[in-house]
């Protein structure tokens, strides 16, 4: 296997607190499971295949870490995993400051700093 070239540390949500993420597209919405997260974007499941998706359209997101208040993101679906196209890396493209410092904040509470 090849070497991940991650530019972020990402994080997995805690279980009995996810991460509330949708993505809306021009022709779909959907709330998606937050496999993982970092500042430079998230590791989604979705309930069903995604097809016909075109990757090179951006998306909206909406995303709410536990107790804070939901923010909006610009994003491109990058890859999916294996054939199943159930998987997906989504890339931020336009992220806030604020929203930014939130991940940033949340990735490190749970990498256990302060």
């Amino acid at each position: 296997m090849g070497k991940e070239r991650r530019l972020n540390e990402r994080v997995e949500p805690e279980p009995a607190a996810p991460i509330s993420v949708q993505i809306m597209g021009a022709d779909f919405i959907e709330r998606v499971h937050v496999i993982d997260i970092s500042v430079g974007g998230l590791g989604i499941r979705v309930p069903h295949e995604f097809i016909g998706y075109n990757v090179t359209d951006r998306v909206e997101i909406v995303l709410k870490l536990p107790g804070q208040a939901p923010f909006m993101a610009d994003g491109f679906i990058r890859h999916f995993n294996g054939a199943s196209r159930k998987v997906f890396g989504v890339e931020f493209v336009r992220l806030p400051e604020q929203g930014r410092e939130k991940i940033a904040a949340y990735v490190n509470l749970r990498l256990g700093r302060r």
